[in-house]
């Protein structure tokens, strides 16, 4: 008997010492991915993109472009939009030349509407996430004057909750200037 005693408790201290040690890397790691999720939360809520900020803008400017694709089918576009002008310019396969560089006139209304669309996306900024190579990225800056009030990288360090960033600015581009972006993204 003293000796079945012995045996158990040399099974149940290896076990015991195991659980233990299983059970503090968990918490560990349980620890670590709430702290990470309460930075990212308090992170987003300090820096998410409010309306106020939109309102204030002179300038907001979305950049694209398809990564590191050789001619021909590289493309580089930027949409700037001011309170009365939208203007789209398209650079192709590495050329310093623009492609396309065409502007047209904004009403308030269609500005208003155009700040009400981009607010929809929820945009935040996250923690800086390296992107790797060679992928394609959209960037949104915002301006007051020559003052940024905003900047991020979607999937960067800028994350955009609902729908796609470039549709706020598709929306608000005549159909003709539209039409060339769809045309050089789907490459027709």
């Amino acid at each position: 008997m003293h000796m079945m005693k012995k045996m158990k408790l040399f099974f149940l201290v290896p076990t015991l010492f195991f659980v233990s040690v299983a059970g503090s890397f968990a918490r560990n790691e349980r620890t670590d991915l709430l702290t990470e999720y309460f930075y990212a939360a308090n992170e987003d809520k300090a820096t998410s993109l409010p309306y106020s900020t939109l309102q204030q803008a002179t300038r907001i400017e979305y950049y694209s472009d398809n990564g590191t694709v050789p001619p021909p089918g590289r493309y580089f576009f930027k949409i700037k939009v001011t309170k009365d002008k939208i203007r789209l310019t398209i650079y192709k396969d590495y050329e310093e030349r623009a492609a396309f560089d065409k502007s047209a006139h904004l009403t308030q209304q269609q500005y208003q509407q155009f700040l009400r669309n981009l607010i929809r996306h929820d945009i935040r900024k996250i923690k800086y996430t390296d992107p790797g190579d060679g992928g394609g990225s959209s960037t949104l800056k915002i301006y007051k004057g020559s003052s940024k009030l905003f900047e991020g990288t979607e999937d960067v360090d800028m994350h955009v909750g609902k729908g796609m960033l470039l549709n706020s600015f598709l929306i608000a581009l005549p159909n003709s200037m539209a039409k060339e972006v769809k045309k050089l993204i789907l490459g027709k």
